[in-house]
């Protein structure tokens, strides 16, 4: 068991746990619910993973639908709705200008943005810390920029901070720099958990 008391899970994550795919986090995305529905920690999201997480991910899988999924997990999961705030936050964020880790003098039009999705999630993220006051909140997810959206490819949420040089960062950027984003690793994943998987 962890020392962290609350997640902020990107849809990837919520993807990933109803697809079972790939396969690999499997155990380690169980072992986190489980923990949510015995109140061992809380795994908040923002709701705009209901735009995200669409029914084709369901279509194979054990569950329905989304709203029947966020009914049957209404103990591990806890919806944060993207206020005014979290939304003007979240437009500051995506006016910041990153700087390409591998080739900072790459052309305007190749240049990465952070999206509009990332930023609500990692704006919400922030807004659980600071005005929840959830100080140790962490921040889960599997995109580190490899795929393409329909915004092209953004900056990743796992690594942000390597496209903004630490000089040039505004308060925004700084707040999500210092915030903890990972992969959902189990700190102590439990052998049972990970054989039912």
């Amino acid at each position: 068991m962890s020392d962290v008391s609350a997640y902020l899970w990107d849809s990837c994550c919520f993807i990933r746990f109803v697809t079972r795919q790939p396969p690999d986090y499997n155990g380690d995305l169980g072992q986190f619910v489980a923990d949510a529905r015995a109140g061992k920690v809380k795994i908040f999201y923002s709701t705009i993973v209901y735009t995200e997480f669409r029914p084709r991910h369901f279509r194979g899988t054990k569950y329905g639908e989304i709203s029947e999924f966020f009914a049957d997990f209404s103990k591990a999961f806890q919806p944060i709705e993207p206020n005014p705030n979290i939304l003007m936050w979240s437009g500051r964020l995506r006016d910041a200008e990153p700087v390409n880790p591998s080739d900072p003098k790459i052309e305007e039009d190749l240049k990465r943005r952070v999206g509009a999705g990332d930023s609500i999630h990692l704006a919400t993220a922030v807004y659980l810390r600071d005005t929840y006051g959830y100080s140790d909140v962490v921040m889960h997810s599997f995109d580190r920029g490899i795929s393409k959206t329909s915004e092209g490819r953004c900056v990743p949420i796992v690594g942000f901070e390597r496209w903004f040089p630490s000089g040039k960062r505004i308060p925004e950027v700084q707040a999500v720099c210092d915030l903890p984003r990972m992969e959902p690793k189990h700190p102590s994943p439990d052998l049972a958990t990970k054989a039912a998987q």
